[in-house]
């Protein structure tokens, strides 16, 4: 949890300082438009996975109303320090103690890659189940063929560890196609629409563990492609962080909420 409170800081401070913080300029700017151009100032948004707080301080600040689920304590603790006023829920992504329909959207950031399949469709079921009709449902994933290779080196050193006996934590890789037709598969008649879209150039992510001068350097040059290529579906597979927004099917006869 202080790991992240100061990451979250530093992001602040220089959004170029490492990886992690320059994903989440990429995904912070991404989802101001998106808010911007989806949903009206006021509406009630969770946040899944909340951690120490950052989104739910985020959303508040641009008048909407968050409520947050967070498992760990230490990271509820932080997002409660962080978010006065702003109810911060102990429970997981599979079990969410909200009544049906109550949400104009859910959101679930770097929660369920690392959850299992079983997991996964678990908390997709319980996110449809709470968000509004016309609801959104916004969440990340890790994508299975991003270009800084992590997948791959992921997989080696797990082999690694089970050879030696050892555990390590779990990660769930996928692709743009595989979860369009999961979620179609699992909703169906439920969806109105899903989107993809990917977001920040995977190959700086092992150039700021190599030289975080040089990564930070290229960052800032090459933002302005990073920006341009995300508009694209071609970039989505390969890039660093993978948005997945599914629309529920409005009620006949209502526009959007």
């Amino acid at each position: 949890a202080g790991l992240f409170v100061d990451w979250y800081a530093k992001l602040k401070e220089d959004p170029y300082f490492n990886a992690f913080t320059y994903g989440r300029k990429q995904f912070a700017e991404f989802l101001s438009q998106w808010l911007d151009a989806r949903l009206p100032k006021g509406s009630e948004i969770l946040d899944v996975g909340c951690g120490s707080g950052p989104t739910l301080r985020y959303l508040k600040e641009r008048g909407y109303r968050p409520v947050g689920v967070e498992p760990a304590k230490a990271m509820r603790s932080a997002a409660l320090a962080a978010n006065p006023g702003v109810q911060v829920v102990d429970a997981t992504a599979d079990a969410l103690p909200f009544e049906n329909e109550r949400f104009h959207a859910v959101f679930a950031i770097e929660v369920y890659r690392y959850l299992d399949e079983q997991d996964c469709r678990a908390g997709y079921e319980e996110a449809f189940r709470v968000l509004k009709p016309g609801g959104y449902f916004l969440f990340t994933l890790a994508n299975r063929y991003a270009l800084h290779g992590f997948p791959l080196f992921y997989h080696l050193k797990r082999l690694l560890n089970s050879a030696l006996g050892r555990e390590m934590h779990y990660d769930h890789f996928t692709t743009p196609g595989a979860i369009k037709r999961q979620l179609e598969e699992q909703f169906g008649g439920q969806i109105e629409e899903i989107e993809t879209r990917g977001i920040a150039l995977a190959f700086l992510y092992p150039l700021y563990k190599i030289n975080r001068q040089l990564a930070s350097r290229a960052a800032r040059a090459l933002e302005f492609l990073d920006k341009r290529m995300s508009r694209h579906a071609f970039f989505a597979p390969f890039a660093a962080n993978l948005i997945v927004v599914a629309r529920k099917k409005r009620e006949e006869g209502n526009g959007p909420h």
